[in-house]
């Protein structure tokens, strides 16, 4: 069996993609597909957001399985709040020092409930690289180097170890697995997503193959299309997606070319998921969930749901996860009617029980 290259590229969208190489562009991925099979319709997970759609790739498991049900959301059997999101404000009212322990540690070794591929290629006699890929649960234990900024936070746990794959990329915190890991110059720091960055995930997944250490599973992952889709829009961020094209086209140059490549390695390329156009206007974009329900008591963003607070909400983007502490069937149909007298707001579902 042949090993495999999978290329996550984060929001990569079919409506992006096939007018872009109708175009004359990304013909790197246009080879790849004419040279195997290209699926336009395909469909990602709900809630269509980063930690719940690339947990579900690696676990082949829905978000209420795997337990990422999102980028922000509450736990009632924990009673706390998780946050795998970016959004600065975020986190500094939950506190660095707990995001910096949920995305490191808690996202994968403890909120993450089913195995991942780099678990069950382990227990099968395999082996597996992970590169900057966010859900890296895996049989082998890596050194964690802290970036020094982060060291000046006060408060902040320092993680020595995190289980991942047997060759774990993980920005400017873990590169291990392969003697030549340490010899990569890569993009660091605040500016750079401390290490989360194409150029580097392009660069060390170049240097693996060149060192002919590509394991049975490799896990590239791309995020920064994702980013300039929200700054810019899916289809102004096409610059990105071609930064990607032209450092998969190098990368197969020096492997001898694409087809050489082919003969020896399987390669699938997929997205997480798509994304929305978004109004320019950012108040007819952003729906304001606590006007919306002014009239219930709304909790405040943290860690914890520690108020006596009604209602805590979760925003994931284009979705929101609403919580109700309440029982009785009139309050729940009343915060049911208050959400869809906003035109904006096409659709809301609720769990059977009105408790839950």
């Amino acid at each position: 069996m042949k090993p495999v290259l999978l290329i996550v590229i984060d929001a990569l969208s079919s409506r992006v993609v096939h007018p872009a190489m109708q175009a004359g562009r990304l013909s790197t991925l246009k080879e790849l597909g004419e040279r195997g099979h290209l699926q336009w319709n395909c469909t990602s997970v709900f809630p269509s957001i980063t930690p719940a759609a690339t947990a579900s790739i690696i676990t082949g498991c829905y978000p209420g399985d795997h337990g990422v049900t999102g980028a922000y959301f509450y736990d009632r059997q924990d009673r706390r709040v998780f946050y795998f999101g970016a959004d600065v404000p975020i986190i500094w009212r939950e506190g660095f020092d707990k995001f910096f322990e949920d995305f490191v540690v808690g996202l994968n070794e403890t909120r993450l409930q089913c195995p991942t591929l780099f678990d069950w290629l382990s227990r099968h006699g395999r082996t597996a690289a992970s590169l900057n890929y966010l859900v890296f649960h895996g049989p082998r234990r890596h050194r964690v180097q802290t970036p020094w900024l982060m060291r000046l936070w006060p408060g902040v746990p320092f993680r020595e170890d995190i289980e991942g794959p047997e060759i774990l990329f993980l920005g400017d915190m873990v590169r291990e697995g392969w003697e030549g890991a340490g010899n990569v110059s890569t993009r660091s720091g605040m500016f750079h997503h401390y290490g989360f960055e194409d150029h580097n995930t392009a660069d060390f997944l170049a240097h693996l193959a060149a060192s002919e250490r590509m394991p049975d599973l490799t896990v590239a992952y791309f995020p920064q299309n994702d980013f300039q889709s929200h700054k810019l829009g899916p289809a102004n961020a096409i610059e990105t997606l071609a930064y990607v094209d032209h450092r998969l086209q190098e990368f197969f140059a020096a492997q001898g070319g694409m087809k050489s490549f082919l003969d020896r390695f399987a390669v699938v390329v997929t997205g997480d998921h798509s994304q929305s156009d978004v109004l320019a206007d950012a108040d007819e974009a952003g729906i304001q969930l606590r006007k919306v329900l002014h009239e219930f008591d709304v909790a405040d963003v943290g860690p914890q749901w520690s108020s006596d607070a009604d209602l805590l909400i979760c925003p994931n983007l284009r979705s929101a996860q609403i919580y109700w502490r309440g029982e009785d069937q009139a309050t729940h149909d009343r915060i049911v009617e208050c959400l869809l007298r906003e035109p904006r707001i096409d659709q809301v579902m609720w769990r059977e029980a009105a408790s839950s």
